[in-house]
């Protein structure tokens, strides 16, 4: 996985529990960026854990993991349309694939993930506001 300068997951043990407020505190971040990013994107094994609010640090992961698959096919989207004036060698070097390879992604999960795991985060994911970077 690749390592989040706004979250440092390697704090969260998978198989342990946490309540909302808690990892937050774990994860140094704001309730608010927890909802959106983590509880928006959490896959429970029930529906009383969306209820209770405490999930698995894997479950916590994941839905990480889960955010920023999904941002980084946004933008590689918006980059492969006519709205970015992003030349071939601008996106080879942004994406670390040509322009042709990066049109398969919604096809292929596989090369997404390549991706996601090869590229700098910083690449495709400014800062928002309520995370901190870590450094």
């Amino acid at each position: 996985m690749q390592a989040h300068p706004y979250f440092d997951l390697s704090l969260l043990e998978p198989k342990r529990f946490y309540t909302r407020t808690k990892a937050c505190t774990i994860l140094d971040i704001d309730p608010d960026v927890f909802d959106t990013i983590i509880f928006a994107n959490i896959q429970s094994y029930s529906n009383t854990d969306s209820e209770t609010r405490i999930f698995t640090g894997a479950e916590i992961i994941g839905a990480v993991d889960k955010y920023y698959l999904k941002i980084l096919q946004q933008a590689i989207v918006t980059d492969l349309s006519s709205l970015t004036n992003l030349n071939d060698s601008d996106f080879q070097a942004k994406y670390g694939v040509t322009r042709q390879r990066a049109a398969d992604i919604t096809d292929d999960p596989q090369l997404l993930r390549h991706i996601y795991d090869h590229i700098l985060l910083e690449n495709y994911y400014p800062v928002p506001k309520g995370e901190r970077k870590r450094h």
